[in-house]
């Protein structure tokens, strides 16, 4: 929707353009009118203003004068001056002010409108110019680091979405690592800060770490670092393929193992040596495809927080022996690593996701926990995660007497009141169900509410000022965005309503009373009567009084 003002200091010429305008449906426009400059002005610091179409010659301020008052409330705003003077110092200075055109009002309609077109086509070439796209460009690169941080920390957290798009997004965000190949996983902790280490010192020095580690190790390896837990570092490594010949992939990767572990080793002293910290680093037993990348962090990070892993400078390489213990720490790690996504589920709840909340549930809630020691606690701290989301949610959403009528609260705080998981399980999908239809319905009635607002403003004001900006003054919401939701309540577009509601007061006063065709014209919103005329032969294809001979017949 494009906001156009129309200024002249002749009223007729004025109302008779916002008429015409009224009737060229494609351009999707809300039109506004001022008598004077002053008034124009009033309009643009209460509205913004995409487009204006005025006057020059006007008495107190000038069309040119008003220009650069309009480029300092909007310097979008495209200004086509409208004259009856052919007087070339005019137009080269309009112009020369960025004028958008300069036309004579003896040109005719179509010259007109064609004029207007042109202008609202230029919005979108102004946004696409080569300026922009520089700019954009620039804070992209300048984005990069953090946009790849986010990233990969998506694919450790085994972000469905993030690895559907891997392609795409190694390549938008210029990640060194081939997406076909296994990756090498290894976890760095920083073991201790002295208590002096502001936050911004010790970002410092984890991008130190990972500098060192990057002289060390990108010579012979495609390597990137991210950070994470303010004292956490990850590297993700693939073997440097510098030509198109074969590679014996068990031989290089048996290298590589080798070379990394050397050289972590390095790596440790010399940041010993140089920053005064003192690192530990888990290394991954194999390279794993990016989608098993989750399962792989976690078990570094299960290194990390049990036995040796709780002492400082080590470099723990993570156990290959097959064996049951094995299997119950992996099934561990699975769980672990499902288990990160129950914050989402909120996230979900709040977006009314319900799809992706329903997908990620039912992967959380349907592990194999037989596997897995101290199982119990599992379930339990699964459970009251979901009871502190669910009850965040109510808290904040509805009453619980409302929740109440369609779900039993009492349960949900008591596991015990569940006779077993698969029931627990069933309620709260079913609590879940409740919120989504909760929500829904609580849209649609706002929505609603909103529509009958507006049907009922229209209905009492069609002498008034029915623009999309007065109607979102009303209503208190955004104009754009009222005219999207009334299109999706109603099936038709606001300014239809407006012309219908228009068009059946005008049946109703022609048959029903005796007001004269002017009275009726300004009841109707209509400040020349001949506007009313061309409206209702235009919809009708009879005028007003052959309506009204036709109907008292």
């Amino acid at each position: 929707m494009i906001r156009m003002l129309i200024v002249d200091d002749e009223e007729i010429i004025v109302d008779g353009l916002v008429q015409m305008f009224t009737e060229v449906s494609h351009l999707s426009l809300e039109l506004h009118k001022a008598y004077s400059a002053f008034e124009a002005l009033e309009c643009l610091q209460k509205v913004k203003i995409d487009l204006v179409l005025t006057d020059i010659q006007m008495p107190g301020m000038t069309g040119l004068k008003l220009q650069k008052e309009i480029l300092n409330h909007w310097p979008r705003c495209k200004v086509i001056f409208l004259t009856g003077f052919n007087d070339f110092t005019y137009a080269q200075e309009a112009i020369r002010n960025k004028g958008f055109d300069y036309l004579l009002k003896t040109e005719g309609n179509q010259t007109i409108i064609r004029t207007v077109e042109k202008a609202i086509d230029s919005f979108t070439n102004d946004l696409e110019t080569d300026r922009l796209i520089h700019k954009a460009k620039q804070q992209m690169t300048h984005a990069l680091p953090h946009l790849r941080k986010e990233f990969l920390l998506n694919i450790i957290q085994d972000d469905q979405r993030s690895l559907q798009i891997l392609h795409k997004q190694i390549g938008e965000l210029n990640i060194p690592l081939q997406e076909n190949c296994p990756v090498l996983l290894i976890a760095g902790r920083v073991d201790r800060w002295e208590e002096d280490y502001s936050p911004s010192d010790q970002m410092l020095l984890l991008y130190a770490i990972q500098n060192i580690a990057e002289e060390y190790l990108s010579q012979s390896l495609q390597v990137v670092s991210i950070d994470y837990e303010r004292s956490r570092l990850l590297w993700f490594i693939q073997p440097k393929r510098t030509s198109e010949e074969a590679f014996d992939e068990d031989k290089i990767w048996k290298w590589l193992q080798r070379f990394v572990q050397g050289t972590m080793e390095e790596i440790q002293n010399t940041t010993k040596q140089i920053l005064k910290i003192k690192v530990s680093f888990a290394l991954a037993a194999e390279a794993v495809p990016f989608s098993k990348l989750s399962e792989k962090f976690e078990s570094l990070q299960f290194l990390f927080s049990k036995g040796l892993g709780l002492g400082e400078e080590l470099l723990l390489v993570e156990d290959t022996n097959v064996s049951e213990g094995l299997h119950v720490q992996m099934a561990d790690v699975q769980l672990r690593t499902k288990m990160r996504k129950l914050d989402g589920l909120k996230t979900n709840l709040e977006s009314g996701q319900q799809e992706e909340f329903f997908q990620i549930y039912t992967e959380i809630m349907t592990l194999d926990l037989e596997r897995v020691p101290n199982m119990e606690r599992y379930q339990l701290q699964i459970y009251h995660s979901l009871v502190s989301i669910f009850i965040t949610f109510l808290n904040e959403s509805w009453s619980e007497s409302e929740m109440g009528r369609k779900i039993d609260l009492s349960k949900l705080t008591q596991m015990g009141s569940h006779d077993s998981w698969n029931e627990t399980i069933q309620y709260f999908a079913d609590m879940a169900k409740v919120v989504f239809m909760e929500r829904l319905s609580g849209m649609h009635e706002i929505e609603g509410h909103l529509t009958k607002q507006i049907k009922l403003y229209v209905g009492q004001n069609l002498s008034g000022d029915l623009s999309l900006t007065r109607l979102g003054e009303v209503v208190m919401h955004n104009p754009t965005y009222l005219s999207r939701l009334f299109k999706k309540n109603t099936g038709d577009s606001l300014s239809d309503y407006i012309t219908n509601a228009r068009l059946n007061k005008a049946k109703e006063l022609l048959i029903e009373t005796n007001l004269k065709t002017n009275d009726i014209a300004l009841a109707l919103g209509f400040e020349h009567t001949q506007h009313f005329y061309r409206f209702f032969k235009r919809w009708t294809h009879i005028t007003p009084q052959e309506y009204r001979e036709h109907m008292n017949k």
